[in-house]
């Protein structure tokens, strides 16, 4: 009786023992009062007729308008058969709460990636903001000024406000103006049809 009590109130079902005839055996809390044979109840042919199948048996039947589903299960050791009954109401409100729990963790989830996103964008919009407009540069040396007024190399600002980062080389035409003897035609021209016009 404490065990069927104690499963009743866990699991929020109805619990009882019958025998093949119907007869009451063992019952907890809830169960009708007075009730010697379920069979003599409204929906006691439901539960008649799962006893007659072999095995565990699920069904459902009406009482009182509400929906209400049961297990029957045979215990050989007491030649009884174990019942356990639940509204369905009480099936579609655990069904509803996992559901809003879902809901609220893909909502929790949703934000996450929402403020993730946003902040990105915020970052890279920033970094884009600061390589737009007019970027005050020296006609001779190239070099570029910052809002502070310090003047830095064109590719030291941009590693700074871009994350960029630069692979120095010469051109062909740098290479044979400023180091011709070093400079090898032959060896440009091939370097610069394999890469276009890139440094070579």
């Amino acid at each position: 009786m404490e065990l069927i009590e104690e499963y009743q109130k866990k699991y929020q079902r109805t619990i009882y023992f019958i025998d093949a005839d119907g007869k009451v055996k063992l019952c907890g809390p809830g169960f009708p009062k007075g009730v010697a044979n379920v069979f003599t109840l409204d929906y006691g042919e439901a539960i008649k007729s799962s006893l007659r199948s072999s095995g565990d048996k699920s069904s459902t039947y009406r009482k009182d308008g509400e929906i209400i589903h049961f297990n029957t299960r045979f215990i050989p050791e007491f030649k009884w058969y174990l019942v356990v009954e639940q509204e369905e109401r009480e099936l579609t409100r655990n069904i509803f709460s996992t559901l809003l729990l879902n809901l609220a963790l893909c909502t929790m989830v949703t934000l996450v990636v929402l403020g993730l996103t946003i902040a990105i964008f915020k970052a890279f919009h920033r970094e884009i903001e600061t390589l737009q407009g007019i970027i005050p540069i020296c006609f001779v040396c190239k070099k570029i000024r910052d809002d502070k007024g310090y003047w830095s190399q064109v590719e030291a600002y941009i590693s700074k406000h871009s994350g960029a980062l630069f692979s120095h080389g010469i051109c062909p035409e740098c290479a044979k103006s400023k180091y011709p003897q070093y400079y090898n035609e032959e060896y440009c021209s091939e370097k610069k049809r394999g890469a276009g016009n890139n440094a070579t």
